[in-house]
């Protein structure tokens, strides 16, 4: 009969169940308390529920252990069937828990961690219980931390309003555990379990409620304790330490003191000392600063000296350009002259053979002119002629040789004033020589008319002197023009 109340389905079909219209909350509460049934070992109570509840035939978990069951199987010491990941989440997003807050996140690891087969509907009541008890406890102060290291002024407001808290706790579970249990009331009508079904699991919550409080509270008075002795012998060696600490750091501020205040007064005689030497090096860097500026202006007066002497040197070179150039400019004029010379000795060499060949005719004409008293003197006058010629030219040549000896001063114009004058002088020697041989030839020809005169007395007058007669002005023209000639070569070696 057990048998078959287990594989007897006393309600419709699980595709018409599914097809009722359930919240998804419902859903999960019933998923929670089959879990729970099944770790409770209230296998024939489960039947029923899983009757009441076809969707858990369908998770693959419970329909492994329903078979074990129907089957007779001794499942003790062997682990219940846990929801997967996604599963826990699904029903903790559903009842308001998700893993993102901590309250979801500490269900969900004593779900998954735990050693002793805890339903997840066991994790969720603990953990929702232990929840509001530290809320109720703190009173909306500091929570303490799990290792004991909170502040110090949260537990001693605790330790104060111990006796304060502990009524404002005791009604608060109560008036919390009345609205867990309707809720759970509600809850189970929905799930349309029967009334003994609920009573027997609303005195299995409440049993399991009242066992849970009471070690809740429990572990919160030992831990309350435990932690009361942890901060007082915690605050007692912190007292301590601080105590240490302080006298600790007050010892090392005197000696810091101490050793700055030694510092201090080294650091001041090592100034004092370099200040010292300082002042030593700035005096002698102030003499040898007044040395160097001595030095500085006697350099100067040096260089302006020396600006002087260059200025003055510059103005000699410039002089002395000047007088190059002015000399350049006398060269060029005397190689002027030179070559006028030149030229003017083409001159009198050829009035040379022309004296020369008036010289014959002159010859020619004395020995016409043999009883002429007027050629006579005419012989006479020009003897005089070539004696003032020869007179002017040694005036010439003395007045050549002061200009030559004058040149012959300039040392850079020396080899051309040399030139020039060698020059001159062969002009000279050569006027000399034209009017040496002029003087010896109007001698010879004095000479030789008067003798022609002495012989023209014993002879005759011959036809051609009328002709004789006739060349005379013409040898007078001929001596005015060499004088003259001889007058402009006299100027212009005054000119040079």
């Amino acid at each position: 009969m057990t048998t078959a109340l287990r594989v007897t389905s006393l309600r419709p079909s699980p595709s018409r169940h599914l097809k009722s219209r359930l919240s998804p909350k419902i859903q999960a509460i019933n998923m929670l308390v089959a879990e729970f049934l099944l770790q409770q070992n209230h296998h024939y109570t489960l039947s029923v529920f899983t009757s009441e509840v076809p969707l858990l035939r369908s998770m693959p978990e419970f329909k492994k252990s329903r078979i074990q069951i129907s089957a007779g199987t001794d499942t003790v010491g062997e682990s219940i069937p846990h929801f997967h990941h996604q599963d826990v989440k699904d029903i903790m997003e559903i009842l308001g828990l998700p893993l993102d807050t901590e309250l979801g996140n500490g269900i969900y690891h004593q779900y998954r961690d735990n050693s002793e087969n805890v339903a997840l509907l066991t994790c969720i009541l603990q953990n929702t219980l232990r929840a509001l008890n530290s809320k109720s406890h703190t009173g909306g102060n500091t929570f303490p931390d799990l290792n004991g290291t909170g502040p110090i002024k949260g537990n001693e407001n605790n330790v104060k309003s111990k006796d304060e808290d502990s009524n404002k706790e005791s009604s608060s579970t109560k008036r919390l555990a009345d609205l867990y249990n309707a809720e759970m009331q509600e809850v189970l009508y929905q799930s349309r379990l029967k009334s003994q079904h609920i009573k027997q699991l609303q005195e299995e919550i409440r049993r399991f409620q009242d066992c849970e409080v009471e070690r809740i509270r429990k572990e919160e008075e030992a831990k309350y304790k435990k932690e009361l002795v942890g901060r007082e012998s915690q605050i007692q060696a912190d007292a301590c330490r601080r105590e240490e600490e302080i006298t600790r750091k007050l010892k090392d501020a005197e000696d810091r003191l101490a050793r700055q205040r030694q510092d201090l007064d080294d650091d001041l005689q090592v100034k004092e000392k370099q200040l010292s030497e300082l002042a030593t090096q700035l005096q002698d860097q102030r003499s040898e600063v007044a040395l160097k500026l001595q030095q500085v202006e006697e350099r100067a007066e040096e260089l302006k000296c020396r600006e002087s002497t260059i200025e003055e040197m510059k103005k000699k070179e410039a002089a002395l350009l000047a007088q190059k150039n002015e000399l350049d400019i006398r060269e060029q004029k005397l190689h002027r002259e030179f070559e006028r010379l030149n030229s003017e000795r083409e001159t009198l060499s050829y009035m040379q053979r022309t004296v020369e060949e008036n010289r014959l005719q002159l010859i020619e004409a004395s020995q016409s002119l043999v009883h002429s008293q007027s050629q006579t003197s005419f012989l006479h006058d020009l003897q005089q002629q070539c004696a003032h010629l020869r007179f002017e030219l040694d005036a010439t040549r003395l007045k050549l040789d002061n200009l030559t000896e004058q040149q012959s001063q300039k040392a850079s114009h020396q080899e051309i004033s040399l030139h020039h004058r060698r020059s001159v002088k062969m002009m000279d020697k050569g006027v000399q020589t034209v009017l040496r041989l002029l003087a010896d030839d109007v001698a010879t020809a004095g000479r030789e008319r008067v003798q022609d005169q002495n012989r023209a007395l014993e002879l005759e007058v011959t036809p051609s002197e009328q002709q004789q007669m006739d060349m005379l002005p013409w040898v007078q023209q001929e001596n005015q023009e060499l004088r003259r000639h001889t007058q402009q070569q006299c100027l212009r070696i005054d000119e040079l």
